[in-house]
């Protein structure tokens, strides 16, 4: 969701009716509450004489909700806003297609190797649970389509070599180079 700040928090209410088939899919999958309170932030009620334009939602994550979120960033044009983000469970991971030569990243003081691999991935709509709901579509891809049901995606990540080991690292969704 765009415009979000990190969870918990209170958001314009404008901003979760821009998106509201994401919103209620996310209540409807008991990933995330919402509830109407006053603009002034006491958590209050809200009051009858508020300005619309100025309406406040407080948004929760729920047990569930907390296993698949994530926040973030997005830049749309050039305003940066916050997202928040829900991770889609089911996911099955394929070969590794390619991969950079391991290498210190000149741009960073990761003192690590690191590598660029490229692999293959896609989601299983049998164990996605709440993601394979058509409401999140097109805002979550990578389901094999009906037509091809063996069809895999591709995608490179950064893995980094530590104490022997590669792996995802201590920040996997920070791109260092």
């Amino acid at each position: 969701m765009v415009g979000v700040r990190p969870l918990p928090t209170d958001v314009y209410t404008d901003f979760l009716q821009q998106q509201d088939k994401i919103v209620q899919g996310l209540i409807k999958h008991q990933l995330i509450t919402v509830k109407r309170v006053s603009a002034n932030g006491d958590g209050s009620p809200p009051k009858p004489d508020e300005n619309p334009e100025d309406a406040t939602s407080h948004m929760e994550l729920t047990e569930k909700g907390r296993a698949y979120y994530t926040d973030g960033e997005a830049r749309i044009g050039f305003k940066l806003l916050y997202t928040a983000k829900f991770c889609a469970p089911g996911l099955q991971v394929g070969k590794i297609l390619d991969y950079s030569k391991p290498g210190k990243n000149p741009f960073d003081d990761n003192p690590n190797a690191v590598s660029a691999v490229k692999f293959e991935w896609r989601l299983d709509r049998a164990t996605a649970d709440w993601a394979a709901d058509p409401v999140f579509y097109p805002h979550i891809t990578g389901f094999p389509s009906k037509s091809e049901p063996d069809e895999w995606q591709t995608r490179h990540i950064m893995l980094e070599r530590k104490n022997g080991v590669w792996g995802l690292g201590d920040r996997p969704y920070t791109i260092r180079w």
